[in-house]
């Protein structure tokens, strides 16, 4: 092999690793994106959690119900510690009461 193949075969193999550190950066870009929507959906699984595990001690709530995209107004939610129809998956449902309820979504979110 003459000088100037050998210097072709360096360029081509240094072009070849800059390819391949931008296809290695685009996948560790994905992945992290992908990291941060489960922890996430990690959080709001703990949101609801913390939520669920206080609705029973009170019959009803005081909140702002929303009134279209823009307006809100007040109103009350009534029976929070009554059966829940939960979704299991594949159009599958369940009633449980909230306590189980609770239990349920912590067991979910381990999986």
């Amino acid at each position: 092999m003459t000088m100037e193949e050998k210097k072709n075969v360096r360029k081509l193999k240094l072009t070849e690793v800059t390819r391949l550190r931008e296809e290695h950066g685009k996948v560790v870009t994905s992945c992290e994106e992908k990291i941060q929507h489960w922890k996430k959906v990690e959080n709001d699984y703990d949101v609801l959690q913390k939520r669920l595990s206080t609705l029973p001690d009170k019959l009803s709530y005081d909140i702002m119900v929303p009134f279209g995209p823009l307006a809100f107004m007040p109103g009350k939610l009534v029976h929070t510690n009554e059966v829940v129809t939960v979704l299991l998956g594949d159009n599958w449902f369940a009633k449980c009461q909230q306590n189980k309820l609770v239990v349920w979504w912590s067991t979910e979110k381990n999986m």
